[in-house]
């Protein structure tokens, strides 16, 4: 029997891509970089768990997973721009959650500068 493969793709931007997320697959730790990561496994039933960490833990999101001998289960992560939101993942690739509240939040924040500052 021949194990199967976890393709995992792990989505970055350049707002909020200086912290890597964690994964755990069947609650192991695994090596992670942005871009694809492959892992061979085991064929079965197995739990992925990915989140980011900085000052708390965020963008969490699990997934049981059914993986056949020589199968390639091919998934694609997305961290939340904002922390208090859940990351995004799929069988394809992911929006960020938040992103348009994010840039509008700083579009915002720029603007009463600029207003407090003519003041």
């Amino acid at each position: 029997m021949s194990n199967g493969e976890l393709r995992l793709h792990v989505q970055g931007n350049t707002l909020w891509a200086w912290v890597t997320p964690t994964v755990k697959l069947n609650h192991e730790f695994l090596p992670v970089h942005y871009g694809e990561n492959v892992y061979p496994v085991v064929p079965g039933e197995h739990t992925l768990e990915v989140f980011g960490e900085w000052l708390w833990k965020y963008g969490r999101v699990s997934r049981r997973l059914e993986i056949r001998s020589g199968e390639t289960v091919e998934l694609w992560y997305a961290a939340p721009a904002l922390t208090f939101l859940g990351g995004r993942l799929g069988e394809s690739r992911q929006r960020h959650a938040g992103a348009l509240g994010l840039v509008l939040f700083l579009v915002l924040a720029v603007a009463f500068t600029v207003w407090l500052v003519t003041l």
